[in-house]
């Protein structure tokens, strides 16, 4: 299924572009806005230079204001434009300045051949990426197509509305699906989000769009409207509390049908035919290849004391294989620092957020120089990896899905000569064959336990006899709008779709399964099956302990989001080890998982896995 959103950016406001130049590139400046109007006619950017400037007005002042509003700044490189005084000491400089800040996105566009590599702007990926001049290709138009096309890619992390930098919780993007009641009309988006901002006491929660139809096998449906907002982790834990219990559609005004969080980062795939095989790419990759079956010593059982208000961990695994102590104890104590981590975060909600445009939102607060939230990120980095990976065309994997997407072309349109894309969404949640045995002082497990657990009969104890995560996808429907909006024709726009339904349902059937495997079985995801098992755990001790008197202590200092209170200790070196983290998934996103080209008679496919190549 397919979700296709209607409407225009959330906040209906088209992106700022500011275009830097010198006048004596005048020509230039003049065919980059060309080759961007049509994103103007579609609402979804405004350019501006100093050319829009009016009689009368003071146009240092002008200028300034419009470079401290845009979002894009666009840098036309020549050597003229290094020698201006003003482009140097006024745009270029505050360009680079945004740029750091993440509030703008530097893009700088070689014009002419010069000397440009010890400039501040140097380091922020150009345009052409290959760092040939505009005025030296011999299809200068084809090039401001593609300049056009690659802006649209990277401005598509805007569809979901930016939060400003600074300290504060991750935002998340949640799907509401509604209904008007009976008796009762349905109320505007504007004053279903007024009143989420009221509930929540948060008046930054804000719409990101509307969807009210579905396309299933190219048909387009009308569904009942399903609202994406953006907030923070809190809310939606409120919300969803409500929603539960059946009174947020009370509070709403309207019959609440869905209510989730859309969770994972979109990686793309891409597949292209080259009619040459002369000047075809480097092959490059950071491929990952499925690890060994693994087995790791997982703490399978926690037992509390009423009398000792605490806990102790035991691990029945140890005794079926030989571990050496110090291993053994290192795990130990690293799950021991996951559960108290665990126990401090509010709700126990553990969830990461690597996104291109909120590099400082990867956490919440309470994981933040925590080994738990370190980890959390490196395991979701290396899904975006993995999952790339799987779609090289010399995998197994990755050469069946692209066979299946190429026959569904060629059935579509009688030619497997098409570029194919595909965008996807994919995250990790628990899986549903997951099960616990209890045991109270009036109610024994139904097992015997071994002497050297050290357990009594008047113990509490939860102990996890199966436990798996499960892996969901999605198109991101976002991003193929974004797609779709380049082609005015209705057939195009149909072949768009049914090819998006088509690579999503074959990453289902071929993709998923093995990813699968390799987060509940291989090497690559111990650490996650690790904190898995401690969330269970945690889960079973909250709801338990909570009800007894003698652990109120515990729970005075439980969902305050202060793991020190629990005898973790936050790190400053988790913090530089999770940046290090965030830079390697921008490189894996940017750059790519791969890139190679495997030749078709005379001609070649360009394959890629990863991000789009513009920042």
């Amino acid at each position: 299924m397919l979700l296709v959103i209607q409407n225009q950016p959330a906040d209906n406001h088209p992106r700022k572009v500011f275009v830097s130049y010198s006048h004596k590139d005048e020509t230039w400046k003049q065919k980059v806005v060309n080759a961007l109007k049509p994103l103007e006619d579609q609402h979804r950017i405004a350019a501006w230079h100093d050319r829009k400037l009016l009689p009368g007005q003071e146009w240092d002042g002008e200028i300034k204001q419009e470079l401290e509003l845009a979002d894009v700044i666009l840098l036309l490189i020549s050597p003229a434009f290094i020698k201006s005084r003003y482009c140097r000491d006024v745009e270029i400089k505050r360009a680079v300045d945004r740029s750091e800040e993440g509030t703008a996105v530097l893009v700088p566009i070689i014009v002419s051949r010069c000397a440009f590599d010890k400039e501040p702007f140097a380091r922020f990926q150009a345009y052409p990426v290959d760092g040939s001049p505009l005025d030296e290709v011999p299809d200068p138009d084809t090039k401001m197509r593609d300049l056009r096309e690659k802006l649209q890619l990277a401005l598509l992390g805007w569809w979901y509305p930016r939060r400003p930098r600074g300290k504060g919780e991750a935002q998340a993007v949640w799907q509401l699906q509604i209904r008007a009641g009976s008796e009762t009309e349905m109320p505007s988006d504007e004053q279903i989000i007024t009143r989420l901002r009221e509930l929540a006491g948060e008046p930054d929660i804000i719409s990101c769009g509307r969807s009210q139809e579905q396309s299933v096998d190219g048909k387009t449906q009308s569904i009942d409207p399903i609202l994406l907002i953006n907030g923070s982790h809190t809310a939606f834990t409120k919300f969803e509390s409500l929603h539960h219990t059946g009174k947020l559609s009370q509070e709403l005004g309207v019959q609440v049908i869905h209510f989730n969080m859309t969770l994972g980062a979109t990686m793309q795939v891409s597949s292209e035919i080259m009619d040459s095989r002369e000047n075809l790419p480097d092959e490059e990759n950071l491929l990952m290849e499925p690890s060994v079956h693994d087995t790791p010593d997982l703490p399978q059982i926690l037992v509390t004391r009423d009398e000792q208000p605490g806990w102790m961990l035991v691990f029945p695994g140890r005794l079926q294989k030989p571990t050496p102590w110090e291993v053994f104890a290192e795990v130990q104590a690293r799950f021991t620092r996951y559960f108290g981590t665990i126990l401090a975060v509010p709700d126990g909600r553990l969830t990461v957020n690597l996104s291109t445009y909120e590099p400082d939102k990867t956490l919440i607060e309470s994981l933040r120089g925590t080994e738990l939230g370190h980890d959390l990120m490196e395991q979701d980095c290396l899904l975006k990896q993995y999952t790339a990976s799987l779609l090289h065309p010399d995998n197994p994997v990755g050469k069946a899905y692209w066979a299946g997407l190429t026959e569904k072309a060629r059935d579509i349109t009688g030619s497997d000569r098409i570029s194919l894309q595909a965008y996807q969404k994919t995250w990790i949640v628990p899986g549903k064959n997951n099960s616990v045995q209890e045991k109270t002082p009036d109610h024994p497990f139904g097992f015997s336990w071994p002497e050297s657990f050290g357990v009594k009969d008047t113990d509490r104890a939860c102990g996890v006899t199966s436990c798996e995560l499960d892996v969901l996808c999605e198109t991101d429907y976002l991003a193929i709008e974004h797609y779709q909006k380049e082609n005015t024709n209705t057939k195009e726009k149909r072949l768009i779709t049914q090819l998006s339904e088509a690579s999503v349902s074959l990453f289902r059937e071929l993709v998923i399964p093995a990813i699968r495997t390799e987060v509940n079985e291989g090497t690559h995801f111990t650490r996650l099956r690790q904190i898995y098992f401690a969330f269970v755990l945690a889960t079973w001790f909250r709801r338990e302990m909570a009800k007894l008197p003698e652990y109120s202590s515990v729970f005075d200092v439980a969902d305050k989001g202060i793991p020190e209170a629990f005898g973790v200790p936050r790190n400053e070196d988790w913090n530089v080890k999770g940046k290090a983290i965030y830079e390697r998934y921008l490189q894996l996103f940017e750059h790519g998982v791969f890139r190679c080209a495997r030749t078709e008679g005379e001609s070649a496919r360009i394959y890629f896995s990863g991000g789009v190549a513009l920042k």
